[in-house]
């Protein structure tokens, strides 16, 4: 079907295949697009014509009003089209009265019900046994921790965030009414405190709920900094002790064996972190959720993290996963490792940073990265992340860069330097068309507008350090020291050629993307003036070797240039 035009778009389908489905539809390829709500939630995917065939989700429920408009707004989007169609299907003239009646009048689209709100609802209901009625006096009501799924997800979310707005000093009070005073001011500030407001029901009972809480959480971490480090992760009270454990036993372990930080001892290490990881609460509820044995994770994550191909997990772990279709193993991979896992091993490292006092250097500062886009080297990651979707594809333009496992910057620094025939010659003619692209779009706006105005001051970076041979000598130099630009006109690379001197000698050149516009404005007539002065306080990137010193960072360099005006 999706070769003769027509294609599906929802919820499970893996997400390389949806990437390229939606590619291929935006490019005009597919004519029709099948799909649940998943496109009615926000996505940016234009089309000129919407078919509504049934709002029924069931026998019993029906769409949202406003899920039919946010399913209508896909058609004749702004700057795609001029105008969009909206068809919404009825089976007889019985039915369209009753579907204009209640789709077509927007009067009717549902209001928001916060989810604050509608927990509090669910607490009152199942403390009196009843739904409560609008007026009915609260005040006293003492509501029990919740039972149902959902109403935990919702009261753990709560939690996270009352334990993120309120200060340190009234979480840990001994004081229970100080710490109902400050849950209560802060639950007032919401849309929740609005709507209950409107049936006129006290917002006490929630508040002392939500204090009672938050207080057992202090004495369950009295310590100010873990508490702290447990909401930047993003995680669950428990979820973050989960991972606290988790980084106490990697701590340890470490402690124990310094030698698994060495290069060579790399798989051991990770598996170390990703095997800790299937401790944490989110990572084990999204296994159930997919029904994935959790002592299947740390195998199909590995061969995920080297690269291997989703059809030879598939045949490697379809036993442990339980699934003979295969596109079932490509949603497990996107979900459970792709997110659930990279997200636990992420939060391990933030609290293994507080424990330890030492930030992930290197590739163990990117495993969160590289178990999301299953490619096993930092510059694959990076690859990745700049829209590189085939896994292949951003191993084999990794395999190129130069550097052993550079950090971000450097990486992008590669790139914009490649020439557009050396990026063809790497990659293939699409990925290179991206980066190229992508390059054009990361340029230092801020430098070429203040080029094009005539005055002003810009950073960039100094190119070329090794082929100037000039590291040795730039580690010896200060920030603000006062440095020469020429024009290199005669330059065979590059016409626009600028280079950076100091005291006669050769430093590197201006980036080439900067050198264009500003090779213009130095040649025209009269020229503005342009003084340049290093940034970057080399020493901080300099070290010792055999005898001599020179920047071991040179795309780190930067250089500050400022124009006036004649």
């Amino acid at each position: 079907m999706v070769l003769r035009g027509f294609a599906y778009h929802h919820a499970e389908v893996p997400q390389a295949v949806r990437h390229c489905l939606e590619r291929a539809y935006r490019g005009g390829i597919l004519r029709v697009l099948c799909a649940t709500s998943t496109l009615s939630q926000g996505m940016n995917l234009p089309t000129k014509t919407v078919l509504v065939p049934d709002v029924r989700r069931s026998k019993e429920e029906t769409i949202k009003v406003r899920d039919f408009w946010n399913t209508a707004g896909r058609a004749g989007r702004a700057f795609q089209e001029t105008e969009g169609h909206v068809v919404l299907i009825a089976n007889d003239q019985t039915e369209a009265r009753q579907l204009r009646r209640r789709y077509l009048d927007r009067s009717n689209i549902e209001p928001v019900i916060s989810t604050l709100a509608d927990l509090y609802v669910q607490l009152v209901r199942a403390r009196l046994g009843t739904n409560s009625t609008p007026g009915q006096d609260l005040t006293t009501l003492d509501l029990a921790d919740p039972e149902d799924d959902r109403a935990i997800l919702w009261t753990e979310g709560l939690d996270i965030q009352l334990l993120a707005q309120l200060a340190d000093e009234v979480v840990d009070t001994s004081d229970q009414g100080l710490l109902e005073e400050a849950a209560h001011t802060l639950l007032g500030q919401t849309l929740a405190a609005h709507q209950l407001g409107t049936r006129r029901w006290s917002l006490q009972p929630l508040a002392r709920f939500s204090a009672r809480r938050v207080r057992a959480i202090g004495q369950r971490l009295p310590d100010r900094a873990i508490r702290a480090g447990i909401v930047r992760t993003g995680l669950s009270v428990q979820g973050g002790v989960d991972a606290l454990a988790a980084a106490d036993h990697i701590a340890t372990t470490l402690e124990a064996r310094p030698d698994l930080l060495d290069r060579d001892q790399w798989p051991e290490l990770q598996q170390l972190f990703v095997t800790a990881a299937t401790t944490v609460l989110e990572l084990q509820r999204g296994a159930r959720k997919k029904k994935v044995p959790v002592a299947a994770i740390a195998p199909v994550a590995a061969d995920w993290i080297a690269g291997l191909p989703p059809t030879d997990i598939h045949d490697r772990h379809k036993d442990t996963l339980y699934t003979s279709d295969i596109t079932k193993t490509a949603v497990v991979i996107d979900s459970v490792i792709g997110h659930d896992l990279a997200w636990a091993i992420s939060a391990i490292l933030q609290l293994l940073e507080h424990r330890v006092g030492i930030p992930a250097e290197g590739r163990l500062a990117v495993l969160p990265a590289m178990t999301k886009y299953g490619v096993d080297t930092p510059a694959a990651c990076y690859a990745s992340s700049i829209g590189i979707h085939d896994r292949a594809a951003a191993i084999a333009l990794a395999a190129h860069c130069p550097y052993i496992d550079p950090a971000f910057r450097v990486f992008l620094d590669w790139l914009n330097h490649l020439s557009t025939d050396d990026l063809t010659e790497i990659t293939t003619p699409d990925i290179a068309a991206l980066l190229i692209r992508s390059a054009e779009r990361r340029s230092p706006s801020t430098a070429q507008a203040t080029i094009l105005r005539g005055h002003g001051t810009f950073t960039c970076h100094l190119r070329g350090v090794r082929h100037a041979h000039s590291a040795s000598y730039l580690a010896h130099l200060t920030a603000g020291t006062p440095l020469t630009l020429h024009r290199d006109a005669s330059n065979c690379t590059d016409p626009n050629a600028i280079r950076v001197e100091h005291e006669g000698l050769l430093l590197g050149w201006i980036p080439r993307e900067i050198a264009r516009p500003l090779a213009i404005a130095l040649d025209d007539t009269p020229s503005p003036t342009v003084t340049a002065h290093l940034s970057t306080d080399t020493w901080r990137l300099a070290w010792a070797a055999e005898g001599s010193t020179q920047v071991v960072a040179p795309d780190a360099v930067e250089l500050r240039i400022t124009i006036t005006s004649q």
